[in-house]
């Protein structure tokens, strides 16, 4: 079980880049980026890890 500690950490960046670059986010941004307030939605959003909106934080 050598690949064991490689794939405890290669894992969780596979799914990371796959979701963040080739699948989800940067799609979604390419699509929305012309659309009336997605401007304002992307400045108090979080990109990726879940966070409060930017007005509720201080």
């Amino acid at each position: 079980n050598d690949w064991a500690p490689l794939a405890t950490v290669g894992s969780p960046l596979l799914m990371t880049y796959l979701l963040v670059d080739v699948s989800g986010a940067r799609l979604t941004e390419r699509y929305l980026k012309g659309r009336p307030g997605f401007a304002e939605y992307q400045r108090r959003t979080a990109y990726f890890v879940p966070r409060p909106p930017r007005s509720a934080r201080r």
